[in-house]
């Protein structure tokens, strides 16, 4: 259900940073917006005929909020866009905003996407542990008319209430990050997850924001992958107006 303008980690920059995305009609909604997102949205196209831009956020560290100022600015400015924004602790992120030269009349900010208007799609925000010193972190339990799934941005753990929905079949997808290597718990690991995740459920887990072409492995294991991302031949980058 969800597309992706890049799946690595933020130190394996060659798989660009781990941001989703989905579209209904003329509406784009994006799933965090990292150093390398808006160039790969801009690139694809994505922004072309859209009638509104809407961000949810995960959590503030840069491969997941680097280009969001750009991306507001560009479509408040170059198509009339006033992007709708996301997040559970929005005074924070428009602390953010205002600290980087992006101005209140160039995006609406909401804690919640009911807050916003949006009837096709809700959104419950999770917290979950990544790091709890300086940046809260977020999952993002998520209905797209009627198709739940669960997005875990940033996590070094899988919440009891999404196991549970998963096994009781109420998840039709749940994207997690899924790290091969140990990273201090800031993220799920690959044997952390196999542990959580028996092997009749893994057909409807994504893995992802990974430290390593670690494809294979995971789809042995009988995960699925995120492969397909943006990033066309150099001659169409030229041709680009």
């Amino acid at each position: 259900m969800l597309k992706f303008v890049g799946c690595g980690a933020a130190l394996y920059p060659k798989l660009y940073n781990s941001n989703a995305y989905f579209e209904i009609g003329e509406d784009l909604f994006l799933l965090d917006c990292g150093e390398t997102a808006f160039r790969q949205h801009y690139i694809a196209g994505h922004f072309d005929g859209k009638k509104s831009v809407t961000v949810l956020v995960t959590h503030m560290h840069t491969d997941h909020i680097g280009s969001l100022g750009t991306l507001i600015v560009y479509c408040y400015l170059k198509l009339g866009i006033r992007v709708r924004v996301v997040y559970p602790e929005p005074e924070n992120l428009r602390t953010v905003f205002m600290l980087t030269g992006v101005e209140p009349e160039h995006y609406a900010l909401y804690a919640d996407m009911a807050e916003s208007g949006e009837t096709r799609v809700s959104t419950e925000f999770v917290r979950v542990r990544h790091h709890d010193v300086m940046v809260h972190a977020f999952g993002i339990l998520l209905n797209i008319q009627g198709h739940s799934l669960y997005y875990s941005g940033d996590a070094g753990e899988v919440p009891e209430r999404v196991l549970a929905q998963l096994a009781q079949g109420k998840l039709e997808a749940m994207y997690q990050d899924t790290s091969m290597h140990e990273h201090g718990g800031v993220h799920c690991s690959f044997d952390q997850l196999k542990e959580l995740i028996p092997p009749e459920y893994r057909g409807r887990v994504y893995c992802m924001h990974y430290d390593g072409e670690y494809f294979e492995r995971y789809r042995l294991a009988g995960f699925r992958t995120i492969e397909k991302l943006v990033d066309p031949p150099i001659d169409e980058l030229l041709e680009r107006k």
